[in-house]
């Protein structure tokens, strides 16, 4: 089952947007433009030109393979072989990955899984976990030159800037995590087995929107800390911020962020922040997998990239191209809309610890990690109705580290940290040599299993996994149950248009058409009832002082049906024996029985 909510903006109809979504499982050999590799556009001091070396690390033997997992609950571990890239001297054991697709060109892919939930009418997939079950970094979400230990926690690369994202994003909340960096800083040249002039590293955290070839800090969507001068880099400029940092240095990484605001009227459909996810299976390999489109950069974004004095130039050379006597055309700026602005997360802060002393406030306010409102009047003009103009659920801030020239960087997501955090993070940082300015983001008390009170501020990443594939769960689950419902309301038409036929034609009396009619609207609200309401305003992280039902995503008693119901699905049948005949909309209408009124998920 493919869970898209398309979006009523959208050029397409909704006939349209079933038939490019409503299909049977696809399956791939690769994923979209596998084989386009692209290099770095981004250049360091240390990445200046140089003869590529003959010499071939001796291959690794394979490590023992991981246990097969059952394809419903886990997805299946990638496949590790040996490299043969030129990397300096090493304890480590790096691998390839195969077996899996890995997000590239504008394509992003989460492993799924069937729905265990019984006595379904029709197949519905799930998000489910890779292994191994912990904060690593991402086997999908990663450039793929990069190499990986079996573990998934280290990282390295021949040459080049690569970069690879953590598998689990900060929404909300306070968060602290480790990044060791085993080999960087200059070293791992020639004379210890490398091709380069040395390997380099940038830790920090990045949007989805950041590219995985290029470091940490090349546009806007990520922020890093440089070890070859201690600078804070985003869009590509740097600025002086700690000390420089090397090889056997460990970084702690702090981020604060306020807590998510309510999507609020329901109604405004071109709110960014309400939760729909455009997604379709696909099985690849033998693994089945939620394709879905990447977050595009937003024009407003990569002007803050560009060039003043390119943008200038451009503008001279149009006014020199147009025919002498006429007047030359208007700059391209002046026919597209309006900039947009781009929003910030007020009191939003990253800070850096080097070995454990602090280095200060590194970057405040940061832009917040949402897709831009569409222009008031602008309709989307998508090339494909997966195109999401909305949060997904799973947007955020990930850890990421950036390598080049053999750099290896592991990451720690906690609780044992090399060098531990002081409880009160923020007081640390008023007394370090770039304070705050502004207020710090409190989190409300929380509790630890022993029902003891946790005096810290901060939280380890690695408390982050549980609760974000619990989330994910929930709203699985809202999927899940709105794929039912417009199911068998469709069943419903359907069988309305089949009693109207038969009565014109004499073959049934009304109450034989009314009891054909109203059929599958009652067993349809039995098994809604079944399942019980689950709400994507309930979807809640840290830093949120009501209850969350993340614990027990699914309620064992119904409870009142959601008003405002405003999103659209569209269900794929993996055996082909039943598909829609069109999309429907979700609304507050009421499903009419023999016994009178019943709601959509009552009694």
């Amino acid at each position: 089952m493919a869970s898209a909510l398309a979006d009523e903006n959208a050029d397409t109809s909704d006939a349209e947007s079933e038939h490019q979504l409503g299909h049977a499982i696809e399956e791939r050999d690769d994923s979209p433009g596998a084989g386009a590799q692209v290099d770095t556009p981004e250049r360091d001091d240390s990445e200046a030109e140089r003869p590529r070396s003959t010499k071939r690390a001796s291959a690794t033997p394979r490590s023992p393979a991981i246990p097969h997992l059952d394809s419903n609950a886990a997805a299946h571990p990638p496949i590790f072989q040996p490299h043969t890239a030129n990397l300096p001297e090493s304890s480590f054991e790096f691998y390839s990955t195969r077996n899996h697709p890995i997000n590239k060109i504008n394509y992003r892919y989460t492993p799924c899984g069937p729905s265990t939930t019984p006595g379904l009418p029709l197949a519905i997939h799930r998000v489910i976990e890779g292994p191994p079950r912990n904060v690593r970094f991402s086997w999908e979400d990663r450039s793929s030159f990069v190499l990986v230990t079996e573990d998934g926690r280290s990282i390295t690369a021949e040459k080049g800037w690569r970069a690879a994202r953590a598998n689990v994003p900060v929404r909300e909340g306070n968060w602290y995590w480790e990044v060791k960096v085993d080999r960087g800083g200059g070293d791992g040249g020639r004379e210890t087995g490398g091709v380069g002039e040395g390997s380099w590293a940038r830790v920090g955290v990045a949007r989805r929107e950041a590219p995985l070839n290029a470091p940490v800090g090349f546009d806007g969507h990520s922020y890093s800390y440089r070890d070859r001068s201690g600078d804070a880099i985003t869009l590509a400029r740097p600025k002086p911020y700690g000390k420089p940092y090397g090889s056997g240095s460990t970084i702690g990484i702090y981020i604060s962020l306020p807590p998510r605001p309510s999507p609020g009227d329901e109604t405004d459909r071109r709110n960014p922040a309400r939760i729909v996810r455009k997604r379709v299976p696909i099985r690849y390999k033998g693994q089945l997998y939620f394709e879905s489109l990447e977050y595009p950069s937003s024009k407003e974004m990569e002007d803050l990239n560009a060039d003043p004095a390119n943008k200038a130039k451009l503008v001279v050379e149009e006014k020199k191209a147009a025919a002498p006597g006429t007047k030359s055309r208007p700059p391209v700026a002046d026919l597209t809309p309006p900039p947009r602005p781009l929003p910030r997360l007020a009191q939003a802060k990253i800070a850096f610890f080097l070995d454990g002393v602090c280095q200060g406030v590194a970057y405040e306010n940061i832009y917040d990690f949402l897709p831009l409102r569409l222009h008031p009047g602008q309709r989307k003009k998508e090339k494909d109705v997966r195109e999401n103009w909305h949060d997904d659920g799973f947007m955020g801030y990930f850890p990421m580290a950036s390598v080049f020239g053999g750099a290896i960087a592991t990451l720690n997501p906690g609780p044992d940290f090399a060098f531990p955090p002081p409880v009160d993070i923020e007081a640390a940082l008023k007394k370090s040599p770039h304070p705050p300015t502004t207020e710090p983001l409190v989190e409300p008390p929380r509790k630890n299993e022993d029902g003891s009170v946790d005096a810290r501020p901060w939280r380890p990443l690695c408390d982050r996994y549980a609760e974000s594939f619990a989330e994910q769960a929930t709203l699985d689950d809202v999927d899940e149950r709105e794929s039912i419902r417009v199911f068998y309301e469709t069943q419903k038409a359907e069988a309305a248009e089949r009693a109207k036929d038969a009565k014109k034609g004499g073959l049934l009396g009304p109450s034989a058409a009314k009891r054909v009619r109203t059929s599958a609207a009652i067993s349809g609200t039995k098994l809604l009832a079944e399942l019980g309401a689950v709400k994507k305003e309930d979807v809640v992280s840290v830093g949120s002082p009501v209850g969350s039902p993340l614990a027990s995503p699914r309620p064992s008693s119904p409870a009142p049906r959601p008003s405002g119901l405003s999103e659209t699905v569209t269900m794929v049948d993996d055996s082909k024996s039943w598909q829609p005949s069109s999309v429907l909309r979700r609304r507050d209408e009421e499903l009419v029985t023999d016994e009178g009124v019943v709601a959509a998920g009552a009694t």
